[in-house]
């Protein structure tokens, strides 16, 4: 199972949930390529692109957008 961030989003994810949610996709795969070649992808479509890998088209699937939680 994949556990990486992409190289063109490092040193920004928490900035993107922080400040924009709605910039922080969540999507889940249900095949991939191996993370040496994925992590150098520059966006979803290239990525959705290669021809080995899928996103999942389960039942009620559905992207999310990355949120925090309140802070109080």
């Amino acid at each position: 199972m994949a556990d990486l961030v992409f190289n063109i989003a490092k040193g920004a994810v928490a900035e993107m949930v922080r400040d924009a949610a709605a910039n922080l996709l969540i999507l889940l795969l249900k095949t991939s390529v191996a993370d040496a070649t994925q992590k150098d992808f520059d966006d979803l479509a290239a990525l959705i692109a290669d021809a080995g890998v899928d996103e999942a088209d389960f039942t009620n699937y559905a992207r999310k957008t990355g949120m925090m939680p309140a802070q109080g």
